[in-house]
């Protein structure tokens, strides 16, 4: 894992425990973590973040559909990270939230969220 992504990993790693994550809960996680930035900066981060979530096998990248739910894109992460990063890219991006993509929590990811939930809380404690 990513040491200067932990604690925005750890952020979406929550939101994904509790329900699936669209496009722009990313960009919260950036702007919580690291405050206002140039529109690039942000999106150059939260294209990180999710690159390391999917490399690492704790979540994967797919659409929603309103009466099937989640259902995974099932293509590389490349495919994955030049879509999402074209689609941020694109001026009418800002209209659509939870259209260019959402993520979903794998097992492996619930496991690595456990555990940056005990490394932060024992954080918070000392």
């Amino acid at each position: 894992m990513d040491k200067p992504f932990s604690k925005p990993i750890f952020d979406l790693l929550e939101r994904g425990n509790d329900d699936w994550c669209l496009d722009t809960e990313v960009l919260s996680v950036v702007f919580e973590n690291y405050g206002k930035m140039e529109h690039d900066e942000q999106i150059e981060i939260a294209i990180a973040i999710v690159e390391i979530v999917l490399r690492n096998g704790l979540m994967e990248a797919g659409s929603y559909d309103g009466k099937k739910g989640f259902s995974s894109w099932n293509i590389s992460i490349e495919d994955s990270i030049r879509k999402i990063r074209n689609g941020w890219n694109k001026p009418e991006y800002y209209s659509s939230m939870g259209d260019l993509f959402w993520l979903d929590i794998t097992p492996a990811g619930i496991e690595e969220y456990k555990k940056l939930k005990i490394r932060f809380s024992n954080e918070n404690i000392n």
